[in-house]
């Protein structure tokens, strides 16, 4: 047989190779073996770290078992979750190195928190450390109960029970319901888990009967009147509550007695059937609707059930009203007849932000009305819309307004508006034109507490003049460092009053109300273009908020 050139030998069936390729592949692994302890070496995986504490009742000290704690890591977002023991105790372990923020949840029971409105501040670990001794607090909630009785003592079924709380923002006052409950047929209530606060309670009974629309009686209609414990018929008649961490109120026992009811009675013209349905009518006070009636094919509505009073009649509610209708009433001991809604268009408006002396430039800035939603958010150009609002009073709200500028000033038409309050009520929109200034100034000091040492982690809160206390723009927030310094940067230039705060636990600092019996306390500053201001405060006390708090409504 004859053999090719570079044919390749066998033994035991595996090809031989060359000597030449032998070398060759020895040298290779050779080189590669000096290569070897030239290559970095892999860092090994860090090593876990692990957190564990307590959760504790923060009016007793006691223990709270059967908590669910979390913690979640700053940068993944990942969060785990446990469950304390019998003796409140939490421990997470296989923590990857990093900072991670923690809280605690049990019905029954809030998390207090500090002005920054975190449980604790970040908790920081390295790798195979075990940090130990982290306290939960959490603040136990109160609970209400009564009854709701008529006036021969028999309970009222299925009437509601309404927890009211005045809010106090930029603005006047707002009466809001915070929780609320029903009677069963025992005439017996209970409302749970109400926060620590000063409250009123309302009571509503069910209409007497359900009865067709238009139907006329042959004698005086009678209903249950709102009734604001003890025996109030609005708030400015009721009698505040203070309620506890932990309370367990009793005795809120409310007696009803029928009195004359009337009928509220009219048509909508323009209606759309199907787009606005229902016509509602509620007190001019109150938080909630009060009455509400169907709008015939006709177009006619009637509500009845109404007590004596002034209300107002709406289509639909106020909020991206398409079309819109809107009157005032006052009910005295007869029925109100004959009424015509006129649906309108809503109105909308559009505007331009602009910047005093420099370039709009790209930005996320947005421009919306209280109460409304979307928001507009702004062209390249600056300019924006607002579709459809209803024609009443807004309030002006700016957000994302960039660094480095404020809003300098606000023109609706021909009119300088100051408050940042818009008056659509005639139905027509002028253009809104708002101007950026670059020119702000900025605020800086320390906060100390009564003893004169740094006051760490209090809110400084700083409000503008009282012409422009309206502006929720206006008004900026800052929190005070460990060693008690502060810094508030793009201040509009102006006369100002700078406050500290060991603690706001109603968030109420934004109100003129609420801060007056405090103005003795803060420190008055004029802020100039491109300048910087420095104050030296004292903290308000957390005792000192409680105690003017309870003067209030």
């Amino acid at each position: 047989m004859v053999k090719l050139p570079n044919e390749p030998k066998f033994q035991n069936g595996t090809a031989l190779k060359p000597a030449s390729q032998k070398l060759k592949i020895w040298a290779t692994i050779s080189a590669l073996a000096l290569l070897v302890p030239m290559l970095p070496a892999q860092s090994p995986a860090p090593k876990p770290a692990s957190i564990e504490g307590v959760v504790i009742s923060s009016v007793t000290g006691e223990p709270v078992k059967k908590a669910m704690v979390t913690v979640q890591e700053a940068k993944s977002y990942a969060l785990k979750t446990t469950i304390t023991d019998l003796a409140g105790h939490f421990y997470f372990d296989s923590l990857t190195p990093g900072e991670y923020r923690i809280s605690a949840d049990k019905d029954g029971f809030q998390l207090t928190r500090s002005m920054s409105n975190q449980a604790l501040p970040p908790i920081t670990v390295a790798e195979d450390q075990h940090v130990q001794d982290v306290t939960m607090n959490l603040q136990p909630l109160a609970t209400v109960s009564g009854h709701v009785l008529d006036e021969e003592g028999d309970p009222i079924i299925r009437a509601t029970i309404g927890v009211l709380r005045y809010f106090y923002g930029v603005g006047p006052k707002l009466l809001n319901q915070v929780a609320v409950a029903q009677s069963n047929d025992q005439g017996e209530f209970e409302v749970l888990n109400v926060p620590p606060g000063r409250y009123y309670f309302e009571a509503i009974a069910p209409k007497l009967q359900n009865i067709p629309t238009r139907t006329r009686w042959t004698h005086a209609e009678e209903a249950y009147p709102i009734a604001f414990y003890p025996n109030g018929s609005d708030p400015s008649q009721g009698t505040a509550t203070n309620l506890s961490p932990g309370a367990h109120i009793t005795n809120i026992d409310f007696r009803l007695g029928k009195i004359p009811a009337y009928h509220v009675r009219g048509r909508v013209e323009n209606g759309q059937r199907g787009l606005n349905s229902a016509v509602q009518l509620r007190n001019a006070w109150a938080p909630n609707w009060f009455g509400e009636a169907g709008i015939q094919a006709d177009g006619s509505f009637d509500i009845g059930g109404i007590v004596n009073g002034a209300y107002e009649l709406t289509i639909p509610e106020p909020r991206n009203a398409q079309l819109f209708a809107r009157q005032k009433i006052n009910v005295a001991d007869q029925d109100v007849n004959n009424l015509v809604l006129t649906l309108l268009p809503g109105v909308s408006i559009s505007g331009v932000v602009s910047v005093e002396g420099a370039p709009l430039g790209a930005t996320g800035m947005e421009i919306s009305l209280a109460g409304v939603d979307p928001r507009a958010l702004m062209a390249a150009d600056g300019s924006f819309t607002i579709q459809a609002v209803a024609p009443v009073f807004y309030e002006l709200l700016f957000s994302n307004v960039p660094s480095g500028r404020y809003v300098k000033s606000i023109r609706f038409g021909d009119q300088d508006v100051k408050n940042g309050r818009l008056d659509l009520t005639s139905g027509a929109a002028a253009p809104l034109n708002i101007v950026l200034g670059v020119d702000g100034g900025e605020v800086d000091g320390t906060v100390q507490s009564a003893s004169g040492a740094p006051a760490p982690a209090t809110q400084v809160t700083l409000a503008p003049a009282e012409e422009y206390e309206d502006r929720t723009d206006l008004f900026k927030r800052a929190i005070a460092d460990s060693s008690g310094n502060f810094q508030i940067k793009d201040v509009a230039p102006g006369d100002y009053k700078v406050f500290a705060w060991e603690s706001d636990p109603y968030d109420a600092t934004p109100s003129a109300e609420f801060r007056k019996p405090f103005e003795s306390k803060s420190v008055a500053v004029t802020v100039s273009p491109k300048e910087k201001a420095s104050v030296q405060l004292n903290a308000i006390t957390t005792e000192e908020v409680e105690k003017e708090r309870s003067k209030l409504p």
